[in-house]
Parts: C-alpha cells; sequence; structure tokens
C-alpha cells in the first residue's frame, strides 16, 4: 500500500509488513506540481520492473516525482534515470521513518 501526500512526503507498507512507514519530501524548490503523481507512478513501476522492494520503489518513485516539479508542466522537469540515482545518493535525500504508533493488525 503506497500513499502519496505531496509535500508531507508518502506512507507505506510492504505487503509483508504489519507497520506503517513515513517517507519525508525531498527538500526541492517547487516551481509547478503538474503531473508529479504521474511521474511518481511510472518510477514506481520502473523500480518494479527492477526488482527493487518497497522502501526501494517509494524512494525511487518519490525522488523522479520531486524532481520533476522544478520546472514548468508536466513535462519540462522529467528526470532521468541518472539524475534520480543522484538524488538518492545526495545529502538532501530523506531516510523512511516506521510510525511505530501505527501498528497493523493483519490477524497472524
Amino acid at each position: 500500500m503506497v500513499l502519496t501526500d505531496g509535500g508531507r512526503g508518502v506512507f507505506y507498507r510492504g505487503r509483508d509488513e504489519t507497520g506503517l512507514w513515513h517517507l519525508p519530501p525531498h527538500r526541492v524548490a517547487v516551481v509547478d506540481s503538474t503531473g508529479a503523481g504521474d511521474c511518481f507512478h511510472g518510477a514506481y513501476a520502473l523500480a518494479l520492473t527492477r526488482g527493487a522492494d518497497t522502501a526501494g520503489r517509494v524512494a525511487f518513485a518519490a525522488a523522479a516525482a520531486a524532481l520533476s516539479i522544478t520546472g514548468r508542466g508536466g513535462r519540462e522537469a522529467l528526470p532521468t534515470d541518472a539524475q534520480v540515482t543522484e538524488l538518492l545518493a545526495s545529502t538532501n535525500a530523506p531516510s523512511a521513518v516506521e510510525l511505530k504508533c501505527a501498528r497493523l493488525d493483519t490477524g497472524t
């Protein structure tokens, strides 16, 4: 389950996890958020095809979406794979935090 929350980041839970995770947003200069969700979902799908786990898919997609909002419109700032990888490796990349108070009962 993945829930994007704009400037508040992403909340997610992997298939075999009981906890809820939060990935804070990347700090970028926002110009236009048009297409950010589309970019997130496309990048998530790409990371899925590459075999990334849930946390990896979310991190890659969030970085791509963050870069996409640094230009005007839905296409001007669509990032390259190298740009996303660079942002993920930077000191600007946030770390996911497990929300301890949000344990989900899976019935197992």
